[in-house]
């Protein structure tokens, strides 16, 4: 590489002005062969440091992963905090070191158009091994960063432990992995100390979850199986779950408050179900049973999770049973309406075929052309349903 192009190098890649001396490629001039990178029209695996890599076409789904469990917990989802959403490489771009055409050393990964790094991590012969470190942009200040993941890989599973934090440096998760398996159970916080959910792992899955009080920290539930994913799978899932929100103050720290507590056993909902404010004031409390779901308070569905609080009796809320009240009583007027006026029509029709009288002819059929219940019958009907 000549003075010049070493140079433009330099200038085109801050992230690696320790490696100007090693030769780089952009993207658009790599091509990829059974697993291994080279140069456009080379038959010998590159060495060097190949930049603008997408970061999604990467070995990356143990990143993925921790990522998305962030996400999930934390609810944080802003566009700059999102490699989750690099599904065309358009938004997470990539340096990266390559040895004999596999990837080996640093690699950097910004936003296009930007130099901040939002992801440092390391491979080691196409392997993640190293240290991860996942930086989103801080609370009011789109120009700076601040560290919400760090990780350690080796031979591409985690091993050592990994932290995760609140863009206002809360420690939200801490957990000791080898070989890609939490050593002892993995551990989410309420960031100011407190483990609130504990999982512990069976050979492949969770097999049982421990949480605990976000403020007090003593022991609220336990549960054991899974959710299911799908109505395919057994439901197993029993015991005492506990369910968390959180609010944000002014300086962008979560602060989280018990949500809600409620029971299963064999994958279906039985048994006390309690919801809590932020303050911890109870605001709804039901007796949940399979088949015959609610009795008591109990908050309506809602996509956000935030519906009506209303009473509920056998299962039916005091608006349904309020509008199945309303709907027999118009059932009742109508069937009331119907039956006079039928039997009324009849003793009409009666008259008309027995009677000769032109005059008493004319006067029934316009009776019957005019036939209806008057305003004050159709308000005794109405005071007899509502009555019953």
């Amino acid at each position: 590489m000549n003075l010049k192009k070493t140079i433009l190098c330099c200038l085109a890649m801050p992230l690696f002005l320790a490696s100007c001396s090693k030769e780089t490629l952009d993207i658009r001039n790599v091509q990829i062969s059974y697993n291994k990178i080279y140069s456009q029209g080379s038959n010998t695996p590159f060495t060097g440091v190949v930049t603008n890599f997408p970061f999604t076409k990467l070995p990356i789904d143990p990143i993925f992963n921790l990522v998305n469990k962030h996400h999930k917990f934390l609810k944080d989802n802003g566009l700059r905090g999102r490699p989750e959403l690099a599904s065309t490489g358009q938004i997470l771009l990539c340096d990266v070191e390559v040895v004999d055409g596999l990837l080996d050393g640093n690699t950097h990964c910004r936003l296009m158009s930007e130099q901040t790094t939002y992801l440092d991590f390391k491979y080691k012969e196409g392997a993640l091994d190293g240290k991860l470190t996942v930086n989103y942009t801080k609370p009011q200040d789109s120009a700076s960063s601040v560290q919400v993941i760090s990780a350690n890989f080796k031979g591409g599973q985690l091993n050592g432990r990994t932290e995760m934090f609140t863009r206002a440096g809360q420690t939200i998760y801490d957990t000791e992995f080898e070989n890609n398996r939490p050593v002892d159970s993995e551990k989410f916080l309420n960031g100011d100390g407190k483990v609130i959910i504990e999982n512990f792992y069976g050979a492949k899955n969770i097999e049982q979850v421990k949480y605990y009080h976000p403020k007090t920290g003593d022991l609220i539930g336990e549960s054991t199986g899974r959710h299911r994913s799908s109505t395919a799978d057994p439901m197993n899932f029993t015991g005492v779950e506990a369910l968390y929100r959180f609010d944000r103050d002014e300086e962008g720290k979560v602060h989280f408050w018990l949500f809600k507590t409620h029971t299963f056993e064999g994958g279906w909902e039985t048994g006390p179900a309690v919801e809590y404010d932020a303050d911890g004031n109870i605001i709804a409390e039901a007796i949940l049973e399979k088949g015959n779901p609610r009795n008591g308070k109990w908050r309506t569905p809602s996509a956000a999770g935030d519906g009506e609080i209303l009473e509920f009796h056998n299962g039916l809320s005091s608006w349904q049973i309020q509008q199945n009240k309303e709907s027999k009583q118009r059932d009742c007027i109508y069937n009331k309406e119907k039956t006079y006026l039928t039997s009324t029509r009849e003793k009409l029709e009666t008259e008309l075929a027995s009677t000769s009288d032109e005059e008493s002819q004319q006067a029934l059929k316009a009776a019957l052309s005019d036939l209806k219940a008057s305003p004050e019958l159709m308000t005794q009907f109405e005071q007899e349903c509502t009555t019953n």
